[in-house]
């Protein structure tokens, strides 16, 4: 069976407690899981992940986690083929943010 690939990005820890509850519950339905805490360009296409879903948070800011940062710099600026690359964003933050709420992770969709 194909592996879910979990990439986590997180300010102060809740997308990584998220990101293990979702592991727990996919491992719980037979799935596959690898969870990579602080990727690397390379991680994105991992061989044998079916998909691939990054769990962030974002600061106050709406920036994403410093561990991501790299990673989404290099996908944005090099363009990498990952037109096969079959993937969901999960984004935590605080509506109190107002037009940052969740802007990282906004940023990942529309780049």
């Amino acid at each position: 069976m194909s592996c879910i690939q979990l990439i986590v990005g997180s300010v102060g820890g809740t997308a990584e407690c998220a990101s293990e509850a979702l592991e727990m519950a996919l491992q719980a339905h037979g799935r596959q899981v690898s969870m990579l805490i602080d990727p690397t360009p390379q991680h994105v296409r991992q061989p044998g992940a079916a998909l691939t879903l990054i769990v962030t948070s974002t600061d106050d800011n709406g920036q994403l986690p410093r561990a991501l940062r790299p990673l989404w710099r290099h996908l944005v600026t090099r363009s990498p083929a990952l037109h096969k690359l079959q993937y969901a964003v999960a984004v935590l933050g605080d509506s109190q943010y107002g037009d940052k709420y969740c802007l990282g992770g906004k940023n990942w969709i529309t780049n």
